[in-house]
């Protein structure tokens, strides 16, 4: 009885721990989706000043999303997660050394990694919402 109670206390209490984990990723994605256009349009002006927040905003939601991933073991989603806070991280480099090029190549890197991690890990619902595969 003992063992049946500890083990039904440690499911909650990982199933809570995914919850909340679920509802900062897509907190996460949120944030990004509503960066990165904004965050595109000021790196096209060479506007340095305007892409710094959203290109600082994106390293911590690269922090986000590898360790929503990393709990649940997908490999091809840990790479890309990996691989867009790399990104993100040159990003943030190229907007301070005011490099437009620099910028917009790791602007299109990091882009490339949430293309693919969408098509690989969300489903479109009938509703227009998304949902995690």
């Amino acid at each position: 009885m003992k063992k049946l109670l500890v083990t039904s206390l440690l499911m909650l209490g990982t199933s809570a721990l995914f919850a909340d984990d679920h509802e900062a990723f897509e907190a996460s994605m949120k944030k990004a989706g509503k960066t990165m256009g904004p965050l595109k349009k000021a790196l096209d002006a060479n506007n340095f000043a305007d892409a710094k927040p959203g290109a600082d905003a994106l390293v911590g939601i690269y922090d986000v999303t590898e360790k929503f991933w990393k709990e649940r073991k997908a490999d091809d989603a840990i790479q890309s997660a990996m691989t867009g806070k790399a990104a993100a991280a040159a990003l943030v480099a190229a907007v301070a050394a005011e490099k437009s090029d620099d910028a917009r190549a790791a602007f299109g890197k990091l882009a490339g990694t949430c293309k693919g991690c969408h098509e690989a890990h969300r489903e479109k619902l009938e509703d227009g919402k998304y949902k995690i595969k």
